[in-house]
């Protein structure tokens, strides 16, 4: 009795309907939100930070850090009227003791500086203007950087409608500093210098939006910027200690270290959650 040989079957698979079936099993990936939460809050602390630099900083380095340096030779009531348009009263109608007694009640709590005349004339305009540089630049990495997370939310029409509005807003930024220029040249007033380093958070904004794939080194590079611009505001508080124009209280350790700690906190956050963020 003969045993039947086995039946040797073989199926033919097309390989074009492997890979559909092979594809469409994979679920389709979801747009990463987290990058765009990551996104708003880089654009919520670069306004913060661009407002406190300009709008509250800035006022008190004209006001108290600049006008408490020695400079002789220069009357402060002419400046001020020509920088903040105060009207400063006659000589005859002011009291003969006046002019002295607001700086003696200024300086009275500041010690005996290290550096005076020309040397803390430098050191405090260099300290001043390289602090406000400084930070500027963290403020206008960090609206980058923000843009940039929002475009890994966005599709790729939004990122070219973000491309759109950016040559706009530069467009129309370019040509309002245009006219301030050509109405009052280098006499513009300190506000509207504030108002234009405001407004240029708007373009970097929208810069960044289609540059969404360097989303994670532009993040971390505003985290670090942010880190050196609170190391600047020590610096800056430090000197100004030791060119007497900042009191001693301001200068103290614990002072320094909560004005660093407050200043780059935001950093501490920020790099952790780019790297964990750019895992994914």
């Amino acid at each position: 009795m003969t045993s039947a040989p086995p039946l040797d079957i073989k199926v033919v698979y097309q390989s074009s309907a492997r890979k559909r079936r092979a594809t469409s099993r994979v679920p389709q990936r979801r747009r990463p939100r987290a990058w765009a939460v990551l996104g708003l809050m880089n654009v919520v602390v670069a306004g913060l930070l661009c407002y406190g630099t300009w709008w509250r900083v800035d006022p008190f380095i004209y006001v108290t850090l600049l006008w408490k340096t020695p400079i002789p030779d220069l009357d402060l009531n002419t400046v001020a009227s020509g920088m903040f348009g105060i009207e400063q009263p006659s000589p005859a109608a002011r009291p003969a003791e006046a002019p002295d007694a607001p700086l003696q009640s200024a300086t009275a709590s500041v010690a005996a500086p290290r550096f005076s005349d020309e040397t803390a004339r430098n050191i405090m305009g260099a300290t001043c203007y390289g602090w406000l540089s400084l930070a500027t630049l963290a403020a206008g990495w960090l609206a980058l950087a923000g843009g940039a997370a929002v475009g890994r939310f966005l599709s790729v029409k939004g990122r070219i409608w973000g491309t759109i509005l950016a040559a706009i807003a530069l467009i129309a930024l370019g040509l309002w500093v245009f006219s301030v220029w050509t109405k009052y040249g280098m006499r513009y007033t300190p506000t509207q210098l504030r108002m234009a380093m405001s407004l240029l958070v708007i373009p970097l904004l929208l810069i960044g939006i289609p540059a969404a794939r360097f989303a994670r080194g532009l993040s971390r590079a505003s985290a670090v910027l942010l880190i050196l611009s609170a190391a600047g505001s020590v610096a800056a508080l430090f000197l100004g200690y030791l060119c007497g124009a900042i009191p001693a209280q301001r200068a103290a350790p614990l002072f320094l270290a909560v004005v660093f700690l407050l200043h780059s906190s935001y950093a501490w956050i920020l790099l952790p959650f780019a790297s964990r963020r750019a895992r994914r």
